[in-house]
């Protein structure tokens, strides 16, 4: 810590206030359906279909409980951290047990620290699952600045910003070094803490490429790493329509979202949808359950964090967005690499190796982009693997 920040930690618990869960119903009971509703041919060509959402709202309104959602999410201790301008909310799941290690999962957009649940007991005490308990972490999962229960923001802040205010968090717990695992900005996240923080960051597992790759190819790259970003840019040009609005409308496009539930959850709905290895809506549900696919969403609406979870998009072009020249990420670094991404495919391993110390590479059955939801038993395991094969 510098320059004599005070440091606060104070337990947390989810209370979402019965004002906030009634002005919600209100405002999606009186949703103008009629001026929204799309031919029902189209499909999820533009969107999400429109009959789809409109039975998830009313799933919202007469079938959902928040409250069982608390309960259950609250069975995980939780803090929030002032170790900086502002408090950071994270689940902070001891083992209980002397030599603690600690294990950092970083989420993204549009997920939240939600989107780790099903990953963090298995992690924590893998003998209750039939594994080692030399396996065994203590668990971090922080909400990043502006989500969630962290505090709101206003104005552009990117990736490394927020790796900065994660390393704070983690030393104001109490750990000098750790391992983390991130995916979407969690993966940029993890590779500025393995750069920035590396006399603490002892490892770094990626479910996306993150830094390496954002820098421009030129004519003496090889063959097929050109033909990567040939086929990453196109990818971008078709399906990153919403990271170019959320870079360059941020504030438009958050006073929309903002003011209709209705609207931020078609918002956020179509990310999941679309970038989960299932082939239709109905099957993204199965495999998360609808419980769990409306918390992830209703996290943001319930903090009011829809527009301030925006801004890490033009805080990114703010920010450098690729390692100084000549420099590479010298901590070990574990990749997890999904097959099936439809919009940030993985490079060519030769690419990342330019940028990051690999010992361990992993390529699941299945999965696109949010590893934690979709193959969590496998996420754990590689995990422990990566931590085995470093000695942590």
């Amino acid at each position: 810590m510098s320059g004599g920040e005070a440091v606060v930690v104070e337990p947390f618990r989810i209370a979402v206030p019965e004002d906030k869960l009634r002005q919600l119903r209100e405002r999606i009971l009186g949703y103008p359906w009629h001026a929204a509703a799309a031919d029902e041919a189209v499909g999820w060509r533009y969107g999400p279909a429109t009959s789809y959402l409109r039975e998830l709202c009313d799933q919202w309104l007469h079938g959902w409980d928040w409250r069982r959602e608390e309960q259950r999410l609250n069975r995980f201790p939780q803090v929030l951290v002032q170790a900086g301008p502002k408090r950071l909310h994270a689940v902070h799941q001891r083992r209980g047990v002397e030599g603690r290690r600690a294990l950092v999962l970083v989420h993204g957009w549009p997920g939240s620290f939600i989107e780790m649940e099903r990953v963090i007991e298995p992690l924590v005490w893998p003998e209750r699952h039939g594994g080692d308990p030399a396996d065994g972490f203590d668990v971090i999962v922080p909400s990043l600045p502006g989500y969630g229960f962290s505090d709101r923001l206003s104005a552009p802040e990117g990736p490394r910003a927020a790796a900065a205010a994660i390393a704070r968090l983690i030393r104001a717990l109490g750990y000098e070094d750790y391992i983390v695992h991130g995916g979407d900005w969690g993966a940029e996240i993890s590779v500025w803490l393995g750069f920035d923080d590396a006399h603490a960051c002892r490892g770094i597992h990626l479910a996306m490429r993150g830094l390496a790759g954002n820098e421009p190819l030129g004519p003496e790259a090889p063959a097929e790493e050109r033909t990567w970003q040939q086929d990453s840019d196109r990818r971008l040009a078709q399906l990153g329509l919403y990271a170019l609005m959320q870079t360059e409308e941020t504030q438009t496009l958050g006073l929309a979202l903002a003011d209709s539930p209705v609207g931020a959850m078609a918002w956020m709905l179509d990310k999941f949808v679309r970038w989960i290895d299932a082939p239709d809506a109905r099957a993204v549900e199965a495999m998360l359950g609808r419980d769990r696919l409306l918390a992830n969403i209703a996290i943001h609406l319930f903090t009011d964090t829809v527009t301030s979870a925006l801004w890490i998009y033009p805080g990114y072009m703010l920010e450098a967005r690729s390692l100084p020249e000549g420099r590479r990420v010298e901590r070990p670094v574990g990749i997890f690499a999904l097959p099936n991404d439809p919009v940030y495919p993985w490079p060519p391993r030769s690419l990342l190796e330019r940028h990051y110390n690999i010992v361990q590479w992993t390529r699941p059955a299945r999965g696109a982009h949010f590893a934690a939801l979709e193959t969590p038993d496998e996420l754990v395991e590689d995990l422990r693997r990566l931590a085995r094969r470093i000695g942590f």
